[in-house]
């Protein structure tokens, strides 16, 4: 059974369908669907999207209906949603594409309430940068986000 967390990450997908449907036809060519996915925290190369692409599009008509795309959430573990959602956490917190957080980038994530972040632990995160100097890369993020 779903967790709450991931019902809610699985209707923030159905949220970025629409805004990655540009010509507003109710499907996604491969190119939105990269950026879909991109934007979402999806890591794959080429190859592994284009193989996901070809595996949501059902029908085999080159585009992915909202039903295919929907369907295709719902078989997704998880463990890989969290992972997703964190890394999109990760990416709208670092500003500048870096592959690190900042200190003041993590000070901007606690003040601008626009992003979903749990402020409490970007506040312990920040602190542990204070007290380490320690670059935060993704993995680093993670370890810290996912065990205050």
């Amino acid at each position: 059974m779903a967790s709450e967390w991931t019902v809610d990450q699985l209707k923030k997908f159905s949220v970025s369908f629409d805004e990655a449907d540009k010509d507003k036809n109710g499907t996604l060519r491969f190119r939105e669907i990269v950026l879909l996915l991109s934007s979402n925290g999806y890591r794959g190369d080429y190859a592994q999207t284009k193989r996901l692409f070809t595996e949501l599009d059902l029908d085999n008509d080159h585009v992915i209906s909202r039903k295919e795309f929907e369907e295709a959430m719902k078989k997704i573990p998880d463990k890989k949603v969290k992972e997703m959602g964190m890394r999109k956490m990760f990416n709208a917190i670092d500003k500048d594409s870096s592959g690190f957080l900042t200190m003041k980038e993590l000070n901007k994530a606690i003040q601008d309430i626009s992003l979903d972040v749990d402020t409490e632990k970007i506040s312990k995160i920040l602190i542990h940068q204070c007290q380490t100097a320690e670059k935060i890369d993704y993995e680093k993020f993670l370890e810290l986000y996912v065990n205050q």
